[in-house]
């Protein structure tokens, strides 16, 4: 097993993982687009100049593909040549919404070679200044909360391994106005900011910092109401995000506020709102630990009790949706483990679910493939994670979680066969790692 990486050699090095995850997501699309000219219908003629962009013309030496390497092509490069695009259907549903999403990452990822997550940081703490002045129009603060909140959005997806979470630094006084703010506005639930204070000074012997850490927030939807678009909310984990409110004395009245994940949630969270003059600052930031949730204890209701949300690993294991899969093993399709192996292995392996590109197999009549897959030890109660990177490896004939399982215990048993095709990593490498792998569009 070996930890090494080749690195892209122009870029810088906190760049590089952005480098390939464009550069993976162009490649996704130029497949896309030679799926399409095999078709019956064939290509449109903007698919057409779009295929010339990506892979240059064959009628002209010296074209060559569009790649993305941070200095020699620049954001700001792919920008102006998939620009003219962002417009049209370039392909099939998945393909067409990752397009666009990538010509408008374009902005943020100019920001990243401008000044990494500092530059970054600037634009964010631009857009929240501007809505606290009343020369900015109500329409340029809408503006302002969805530019701001698509930038809190897309974190996760471009750069989750310069930023481990989202800093809310309050200014003083906040707690004192718990009861002003919880009788202002109709929705609010500021109470449970002063139960997390409390809670916190009870149960760790400290105040609570002014400084609160949330991690990237991520959401999905269908976007039509149903058990699927539930089912996308529960997959989701918005701790912060700008909204506007409609305070009780102020009829028509709409007044930007920051809402935060503070409450345990049950099913779907409920949000504690700040007005924007009680926030000193918002960033991304690249150390620290996320503020805990406050709610009922477990073993006594009437008591309040922290809860962790993990670290930023954990949590973005959890947006890559991998799981816990302990439950679709029988056991008797795995004799092969020990009873101590089974219990041992099960509570420890996670891994991505259907439809990830995070694992692929190829089917043969006698036997079945992994050509690429990845797996997660997870140590409790401590939470230490190793990823594994499988790579052409002969898989047992067991459906997938069976499979994987049998996969896993190899690993740990040492099997040099199984090792020689597995690299493994920790900590923010396992960040670095996934995020060159674009992210596959859930289905609900």
């Amino acid at each position: 097993m070996t930890k090494k990486r080749v690195e892209t050699p122009e870029a810088p090095v906190y760049l590089q993982p952005t480098v390939r995850l464009v550069n993976a997501t162009l490649d996704e699309v130029r497949n896309s687009l030679s799926l399409n000219s095999k078709s019956e219908r064939g290509l449109s003629e903007a698919q057409k100049e779009l295929d010339l962009v990506l892979n240059g013309n064959p009628n002209e030496p010296g074209k060559s593909s569009l790649v993305y390497d941070g200095i020699g092509v620049t954001a700001s490069d792919l920008q102006k040549a998939l620009s003219p695009f962002s417009t049209e259907n370039i392909g099939y549903h998945r393909i067409d919404s990752k397009f666009k999403e990538l010509v408008f990452d374009l902005e943020t990822i100019k920001l990243l070679e401008k000044g990494g997550l500092d530059a970054v940081n600037e634009k964010l703490g631009r857009l929240f200044e501007s809505l606290k002045t009343e020369a900015t129009t109500a329409e340029e603060k809408e503006g302002a909360i969805k530019e701001f909140n698509e930038m809190l959005g897309r974190a996760i997806y471009l750069f989750p391994h310069l930023a481990i979470g989202v800093e809310v630094k309050l200014k003083p006084g906040a707690l004192e106005r718990t009861e002003e703010i919880e009788t202002r506005y109709y929705e609010s639930t500021r109470g449970w900011f002063e139960k997390l204070a409390l809670t916190y000074q009870n149960e760790r012997g400290v105040p609570l910092p002014d400084s609160l850490v949330f991690p990237l927030p991520y959401g999905f939807t269908t976007g039509v109401h149903g058990s699927g678009e539930r089912a996308a909310m529960l997959q989701s984990w918005e701790d912060i995000f700008l909204t506007s409110s409609f305070p009780r004395q102020m009829r028509g009245v709409r007044i930007p506020v920051l809402s935060l994940g503070i409450k345990s949630p049950l099913v779907i969270p409920d949000y504690v709102l700040f007005e924007t003059d009680e926030i000193e600052s918002i960033r991304f930031t690249e150390e620290g630990k996320f503020t805990p949730w406050v709610g009922p204890d477990p073993e006594n209701s009437h008591k309040a009790a922290l809860r962790e949300k993990g670290d930023s690993v954990t949590c973005y294991l959890r947006f890559r949706n991998f799981l816990d899969a302990k439950a679709c093993r029988k056991r008797e399709n795995l004799l092969e483990l020990s009873s101590e192996e089974w219990g041992k292995y099960n509570r420890e392996l996670l891994t991505p679910r259907n439809l990830s590109n995070l694992w692929r197999e190829d089917y043969h009549p006698t036997q079945k493939t992994l050509r690429k897959g990845f797996m997660g030890r997870v140590l409790r109660p401590s939470l230490d994670v190793t990823l594994y990177e499988l790579t052409d490896i002969n898989m047992p004939r067991q459906d997938t979680d069976e499979a994987a399982l049998l996969l896993y215990a190899k690993i740990q048993r040492g099997d040099k066969r199984v090792l020689a095709r597995t690299q493994t990593y920790e900590g923010n490498d396992i960040i670095r790692r996934l995020v060159e792998i674009p992210v596959a569009e859930r289905q609900f």
